[in-house]
């Protein structure tokens, strides 16, 4: 019984560890997507100036 506690506990340490992982892609996807709407919308601002001046 002892060992598969401990079997399980080392599961759960591993499984957690790759959703860590998952979560820690998902943030950088996250701010990619972030940084490009960022850079459209200065884009934008760009050119809204530049047709007013």
């Amino acid at each position: 019984m002892e060992g598969s506690i401990i079997e399980l506990a080392f599961y759960r340490i591993e499984r957690s560890k790759e959703m860590l992982l998952d979560a820690k892609i998902f943030v950088k996807q996250l701010n990619v997507i972030l940084a490009t709407i960022r850079d459209k919308y200065l884009c934008l601002r760009l050119f809204f100036y530049k047709s007013v001046l």
